[in-house]
């Protein structure tokens, strides 16, 4: 087992064991580009591609329950009555959004995962503890100044603005609204609630829990690959760019996620992100 059992030495783990994970997950990932590179050039179904897969890895390949895609340790999925309305509330962005672009069949696919998104999302609020925001904090803080900086620092090199004006403020609320719930059925859950739960070690030496969220991360930069489409020429930059970003945003993105011990913090940094980075870019 790759889980640590309590008496039992990290070192006792197999060795091979943890290098046939790492390699199952390189291989899901390969099939997934593959696919992506297979699709017309600007499609979002390469994205929402990954609800199916994940779920196919999560009951076959990792054997866990749906529900610890959201919440770690979560026990059954169920809503209380707080969870439904807070399920309801979540889903009225991108219920609104997608009434609004219902002539668009890209635009709609986003909505109706954000829509999807709410339920678990909801689950996941009201399993998120005070103690696992406390422990998460600091990895959420990490994400959001690395991200920016990041951010900030592309925005400076091209000769853009680094700010945007107050009138932006509603799209960029609404634009939050809707990624936060989208990357509960999307990237996140992907990357953080399925691969990186499924190759981090629970506890012993640090540096293999720090060399699996590097890991993480630098597959989940490589999964970009398909949506920037770069020419043969353009690949070798490419590919530099997208690993040092993703290993700088995403090794506190899994920090976040196994400290806080849901999708709450992690998702609500990575909609911070994008919409920081949408904001600027005038999208």
């Amino acid at each position: 087992m790759f889980y640590e059992q309590p008496d039992k030495s990290p070192l006792m783990i197999p060795v091979k064991g943890e290098m046939r994970r790492y390699t199952v997950c390189a291989i899901f990932i390969a099939v997934w580009m593959i696919c992506g590179w297979c699709l017309p050039q600007g499609t979002d179904i390469y994205l929402f591609l990954g609800i199916p897969l994940v779920m196919v890895f999560q009951l076959v390949i990792a054997r866990r329950p749906i529900q610890q895609l959201w919440v770690r340790d979560g026990g059954a999925f169920r809503l209380d009555r707080i969870g439904v309305g807070l399920a309801a509330v979540l889903m009225l962005v991108p219920a609104v959004n997608l009434m609004k672009n219902w002539h668009s069949l890209k635009i709609e696919l986003g909505f109706v995962c954000a829509l999807i998104g709410a339920i678990p999302a909801a689950f996941a609020l009201r399993r998120q503890t005070k103690e696992g925001i406390r422990r998460g904090l600091l990895s959420f803080v990490a994400v959001i100044v690395l991200s920016f900086s990041y951010s900030v620092t592309r925005a400076l090199i091209d000769g853009r603005s680094i700010l945007f004006s107050l009138d932006r403020l509603p799209l960029f609320a609404d634009q939050f609204f809707v990624m936060f719930t989208e990357c509960f059925v999307v990237e996140e859950l992907v990357f953080r609630g399925a691969i990186d739960t499924y190759l981090a070690p629970v506890s012993g030496d640090p540096s293999r829990r720090w060399m699996s969220a590097v890991f993480v991360s630098s597959l989940w930069g490589l999964w970009h690959l398909p949506l920037n489409h770069p020419t043969v020429q353009e690949i070798p930059l490419t590919v530099v760019i997208v690993l040092f970003a993703s290993i700088l945003i995403g090794v506190p993105l899994s920090f976040c996620w196994r400290r806080s011990g849901t999708l709450v913090l992690p998702t609500a940094a990575h909609a911070l992100i994008d919409c920081y980075r949408n904001m600027i870019a005038g999208t």
